[in-house]
């Protein structure tokens, strides 16, 4: 088979946990023997061709006011003017076009369309091509890809994302089979009228996260750590002020990640007086050797954060909310706590638990790692993808799973 993937980042660009999955699919795949091809976008102009580590890759050139991912921050007209051109964004369509006619690949799938907007449906079903759409985010229901607006995560598409989405559930009738990285972002999307006669199904991430031995030992001290983009929807304003309501000798908190730089230094007023002590940029690998509990207090509905199961992997329990896809990584009682942010004192009760109760935290640790081994797992993953390819090309017509 010769796949072709759409994204709107690839290698060496890299927006987020996506990006990284993607490239380990499309290399797991071509380990398989079968033929790829990328298509993202990129700073140049036009269509562009090159090789990142063995795979042939196009970057097409972003027929909007600028480029996102090297813009920097922009004002808030142009940012509605980008979004508004990317509801249908019919030149990024023949980008699309152009390479199908080029590579005749016998399947298409699509991730993260953003950029090249859903036209990438109808140049691909006007080509005959199979379509598999990849769920990784919420951008199909909010033109913010996040559903999280005024310091609060949306019930429901407000009005405004109603406008930027009008066409895109009819639209989604031309994709054959639709794969959401959690339950949640599949039933979010087919709860709004999406991919009703697409085929359905689950396929979680997976990451290679080695087994290593702890060199850390649970004692009555104890670190609690968050990693991750510090921005408002992740929850951490909420867990700096859980922390210092119940902030006691033996506790501290390590925070790791980058955000803008007034943001950063709110949060480090905000801060100041308790045991916290913002790291910046650490690897995940070397953060997780120095922290006993790793707190995921998202506001917003993530639908698969990656730092939930690698901090599992790594034998650290987790404390997560109740949003997005949490829940189907973090098993609550079983190797971390699942707390509700519409409960402000719940995530204060949850680290306030898991100091006082050892045993209870020794037992979620020794859990961690196996509670996640589908999730680590690699070629999982990649065969799990694999068949969904072989049954699109193999059968004219698909059905619901």
């Amino acid at each position: 088979m010769k796949i072709l993937y759409i994204n709107y980042l690839y290698s060496p660009h890299i927006g987020g946990g996506a990006e990284i999955t993607i490239k380990s699919i499309v290399e797991g795949i071509q380990r398989l023997g079968h033929e790829v091809v990328v298509l993202a976008t990129g700073p140049g102009v036009g269509l562009s061709e090159e090789t990142v580590d063995g795979v042939r890759v196009y970057r097409a050139g972003i027929e909007n006011l600028y480029w996102p991912f090297e813009a920097g921050e922009q004002g808030a007209l142009a940012k509605l003017s980008w979004h508004w051109r990317d509801r249908y964004n019919a030149a990024m369509g023949k980008y699309v076009g152009d390479v199908v006619k080029k590579e005749r690949p016998d399947v298409a799938s699509c991730h993260n369309v953003v950029g090249f907007s859903v036209s990438t449906w109808d140049a691909l079903r006007s080509a005959s091509v199979p379509i598999v759409q990849v769920l990784h985010d919420l951008y199909l229901l909010c033109y913010r890809s996040t559903m999280f607006r005024k310091d609060e995560s949306c019930p429901r598409q407000c009005l405004s994302c109603k406008l930027f989405r009008t066409q895109h559930a009819h639209l989604s009738a031309d994709v054959d089979a639709v794969v959401g990285v959690s339950r949640f972002v599949l039933d979010k999307l087919c709860g709004n009228g999406y991919f009703r006669s697409s085929r359905q199904l689950v396929i979680n991430n997976a990451r290679p996260i080695p087994s290593r031995a702890r060199t850390r030992t649970s004692t009555d001290a104890i670190t609690f750590g968050f990693i991750g983009t510090l921005v408002k929807s992740k929850g951490i304003e909420w867990l700096i002020e859980s922390f210092k309501m119940i902030e006691r000798d033996g506790m501290s908190l390590k925070i790791a990640g980058r955000g803008s730089d007034v943001y950063v230094q709110y949060l480090k007023e905000l801060a100041q007086g308790s045991n916290i002590e913002f790291v910046g940029y650490v690897s995940p690998s070397c953060f997780f050797g120095e922290i006993d509990v790793s707190v995921v207090p998202s506001l917003w509905s993530d639908t698969f954060p990656g730092v939930a199961f690698e901090s599992l992997a790594y034998e650290i329990p987790v404390i997560a909310t109740n949003r997005g896809g949490l829940p189907e990584i973090v098993k609550h009682d079983v190797a971390g706590i699942i707390c509700d942010p519409s409960d402000s004192t719940s995530l204060a009760n949850a680290m306030c638990a898991i100091f006082e109760d050892r045993p209870r935290r020794e037992n979620m640790m020794s859990n961690a790692r196996a509670s996640v081994s589908r999730l680590t797992d690699m070629d999982r993953m990649v065969g799990e993808y694999e068949a969904l390819y072989r049954a699109l090309t193999s059968q004219p017509q698909c059905q619901n799973v």
